[in-house]
């Protein structure tokens, strides 16, 4: 984010506005309150001396001397001193067979009950993977498959009068919110309409 004295500005023409302007920038977006910290350290070293300085502030000797080579090797400016990424660059992968990817997206996908959660396809993964023989993951794991795979997420599809197909919007349903709390009896009650408790009946048959 840079400032060009080719934007009309009241300042246009100030000897030195323009660098004042980038530096305020830059420290405003770019230097963290800890890389400040670390600065003002390493300035009290070369100032007060290594005994002092590790007297004065809670910080080890091997810990200062990364600061002052971190410091140095940035040319010595204080966005140099930000904490770096600690993301590892080689990932662990999740490595299960194919046999049992291939069967969690068939239960992720099938057209009865799609988008099963990790919970609910645990038992039906778990039984495939007794009969082959084969590991079976957890809930969790299977949730983290789900996520690694990109969703297997199936939407609800419709065919219009022109006989295209649509995807279907998703409902909202009114919902419970999670932070209430019934006070006295009859504060929070559930109904169920005749077409639910058949769509509840159909679908407890189907499981069994």
């Amino acid at each position: 984010m840079e400032f060009f004295n080719r934007i009309h500005c009241k300042y246009t023409g100030i000897k030195g506005f323009i660098t004042v302007y980038n530096d305020a920038i830059r420290y405003r977006y770019m230097i963290t309150q800890k890389a400040q910290e670390k600065a003002r350290i390493l300035v009290f070293w070369e100032k007060h001396g290594l005994q002092a300085t590790l007297d004065a502030f809670p910080v080890k000797r091997s810990t200062l001397y990364a600061w002052k080579k971190q410091w140095e090797e940035g040319g010595k400016k204080i966005e140099s001193l930000n904490e770096k990424s600690r993301v590892p660059l080689t990932k662990r992968k999740r490595l299960w067979p194919l046999e049992v990817i291939q069967e969690l997206k068939r239960l992720r996908e099938r057209e009865v009950h799609p988008n099963l959660g990790g919970e609910k396809i645990e038992p039906l993964l778990s039984a495939f993977c007794k009969e082959h023989g084969l590991q079976a993951p957890k809930s969790r794991t299977i949730g983290n498959l789900i996520h690694d795979l990109g969703g297997l997420r199936t939407f609800p599809k419709k065919v219009s009068h022109f006989g295209k197909v649509k995807i279907a919007n998703r409902q909202k349903v009114l919902r419970k919110p999670k932070d209430f709390r019934p006070e006295y009896p009859g504060h929070l009650i559930a109904l169920d309409t005749s077409g639910e408790v058949r769509e509840r009946l159909s679908q407890i048959r189907d499981n069994l």
